[in-house]
């Protein structure tokens, strides 16, 4: 990636975050993904914890805007095992609260798969996965389901297949 461009956007997130009286998650996320990017993962990482504990705040963009998956990328790069309970908690109320059809949405099918697979509850998440691995309409859903799956099955090759079809449904 071009170093330019990364550091372009990091000024950009830096000022948007200045401007705002209050820290907004989703500039904090994207200001630790350019810090991942160049390097810097202790400043990352202190950044996506100070995003992953404002997204429990009065104004949750990622509730606002229904990415789920945001709320549980955040969390589980912040390493804040600890937070587990109130994510699962925060993902059951945004179930309830939404629409049938964000409810059921792929972004919020993944984040649940992603929170059982990282604290198993014995929920069954195989009717998750399979509507991950066969609605190809959203190519990095598609490839995440399939990176699940791989997990579950415990096969690094396939993993490792699924990761790079991933990177390029990002690209």
């Amino acid at each position: 990636m071009d170093r330019d461009k990364i550091e372009r956007s990091l000024d950009f997130y830096q000022k948007s975050i200045a401007c705002n009286e209050k820290f907004i998650e989703i500039d904090g996320f994207l200001l630790a993904i350019c810090y991942v990017v160049l390097g810097e993962f202790n400043i990352a990482q202190g950044l996506f914890e100070k995003s992953c504990m404002s997204m429990f705040g009065p104004k949750k963009v990622w509730e606002i805007s229904a990415h789920p998956d945001w709320f549980v990328d955040v969390w589980v790069l912040s390493g804040r095992k600890d937070l587990y309970p109130k994510i699962v908690e925060s993902l059951e109320i945004f179930q309830k609260d939404q629409m049938k059809s964000i409810a059921n949405s792929l972004l919020t099918q993944y984040s649940c798969c992603l929170v059982e697979l990282l604290h198993p509850t014995g929920t069954d998440i195989s009717k998750w996965i399979q509507n991950l691995t066969t609605d190809t309409r959203i190519k990095d859903m598609f490839a995440i389901g399939q990176v699940i799956q791989a997990i579950i099955d415990r096969d690094n090759n396939a993993v490792n297949a699924a990761m790079e079809k991933l990177l390029i449904a990002h690209t």
